[in-house]
């Protein structure tokens, strides 16, 4: 399923730029009109290298849930024994 590799694909470039960012750009852009107490980009690219597993779940898991059949898609089609 190529979703799930360009979720990563995409992941993973955000995280080589947001660590190549030392701090946030706040002179312009979506950062200019508010305060950000967050953490600084390379922090968050650091926590992604640190934690992997998470950082992949938070890259695929939308498509995860998109994916799975709503209840009323489980009613309409049998399961594999007869019974749901």
């Amino acid at each position: 399923m190529p979703s799930f590799y360009i979720h990563m694909s995409v992941a993973d470039h955000v995280s080589e730029l947001l660590g190549g960012l030392d701090r946030w750009p706040r002179e312009t852009g979506p950062f200019s009109a508010r305060g950000f107490s967050g953490p600084e980009p390379n922090e968050l690219a650091e926590l992604a290298e640190k934690h992997p597993n998470y950082f992949a779940l938070g890259a695929i898991g939308p498509d995860l849930f998109f994916s799975y059949p709503t209840s009323e898609q489980r009613r309409a089609s049998p399961s594999p024994s007869g019974t749901l």
